[in-house]
């Protein structure tokens, strides 16, 4: 049973035996055989309900064989996989114990589970510090190295392309390198980025959050536009990046790959795999994820999108949640932005002010 297969760790039994407390036996392929338990366990005689009914466990009986079956329960692994490779088990007892085990392993999949994270509360404040000083310096910096790199004035158009993202690649390095510093290198342990395990359903998580995407953050939108949200003085994030717009084919491939790909990465490593996760240790998972789309919208500066920003930051954790990998809320954010992105440099294209139609048509979030 389950819980047999956790105790035991290395086997061998009488050739008709009875395993677990409930009952259940098979046979094992060596009638030659001993009992290895952990220490901690006792060693008792059950009988058994499936073939000898006079069987029972056997302990060695030699002191250097016992210390050496103590030996291998201690390095053996306990998996209920490999515990049941050992033996001859029949089909319909390898069924019912995988059916066991998956329902132990499942039973707490819920997507309002915390996340097991090891630091403390003044590790995220220090991260937190940290990633807006790492924002703020290369912001600040990054323009210059890349205009006196190239000998050019930063209004120049690819001079300013490449200093945004040149600016956003430092904001990546400095928030991976400060958050994994903090976290002593536990940061992607926990927040699980793995993209290439397709197996465990985040890439169809993930389209299927798109849509969902799509329809909250344009109900948010005219409700934000009914309480005259839009009327806020400043652009909106689309319009800051629609200043930068350009069709030569340089500055369109650094900011398509700023917006689609290093942003993305940036604000889902910070919001959603470190302040969500780790405030899910105080807090309802639910709770955490409206707190960090609250810092995420505010994040952006933009106070007109700041009520799509949350919409989707919402969207975007209640993904992480369900599929536990950060790849999910980072395609989604990167196809959003991309999308955001391509409708923009179309409206360029066919020579359109795109200015003019921000205004008219209410604002896209970024």
């Amino acid at each position: 049973t389950t819980r047999f297969s956790q105790t035991v760790h290395n086997s061998v039994l009488p050739k008709e035996a009875l395993l677990g407390e409930d009952g259940c036996a098979f046979r094992l392929l060596s009638a030659n055989s001993r009992a290895c338990f952990h220490p901690k366990e006792q060693l008792s005689t059950r009988k058994a309900s499936y073939g000898d009914p006079t069987c029972s466990w056997r302990q060695p009986e030699d002191p250097t064989e016992a210390k050496a079956a103590d030996q291998r329960s201690r390095t053996t692994q306990s998996d209920s996989k490999t515990f049941f490779s050992s033996f001859n088990a029949p089909e319909w007892l390898r069924k019912r114990e995988k059916r066991e085990v998956d329902e132990f392993e499942t039973k707490d999949d819920g997507w309002d589970r915390s996340w097991d994270v090891p630091w403390s509360g003044p590790t995220l404040a220090l991260g937190a510090l940290l990633w807006l000083v790492a924002y703020v310096s290369s912001a600040a910096l990054a323009p210059l190295l890349v205009a006196a790199t190239r000998g050019q004035d930063i209004s120049q158009e690819e001079t300013l392309t490449l200093a945004i993202l040149a600016s956003q690649l430092g904001q990546a390095t400095g928030t991976v390198g400060a958050l994994s510093l903090v976290t002593r290198g536990e940061l992607f342990k926990v927040l699980n980025f793995a993209p290439w395990k397709l197996e465990d359903g985040w890439f169809r998580t993930a389209l299927s959050a798109i849509p969902i995407a799509v329809i909250s953050v344009a109900i948010t939108a005219v409700a934000a536009s009914t309480f005259g949200v839009d009327r806020i003085s400043g652009g909106g994030s689309t319009e800051v990046v629609a200043e930068t717009l350009s069709t030569t084919p340089a500055s369109a491939t650094a900011l398509l790959l700023t917006c689609s790909v290093f942003a993305p990465w940036t604000e889902e490593i910070f919001f959603r795999g470190f302040v969500q996760t780790t405030l899910s240790k105080w807090m309802p998972v639910p709770w955490a994820i409206v707190s960090s789309a609250t810092l995420f919208s505010a994040a952006h500066l933009t106070p007109r999108d700041a009520p799509q920003l949350f919409a989707l930051g919402i969207v975007l954790g209640l993904t992480y949640a369900k599929s536990r990998n950060l790849a999910a809320p980072m395609a989604i954010h990167g196809i959003w932005n991309g999308s955001v992105f391509s409708a923009l440099m179309i409206l360029v294209a066919s020579g359109a002010d795109v200015n003019e139609f921000l205004s008219g048509q209410g604002n896209l979030s970024w």
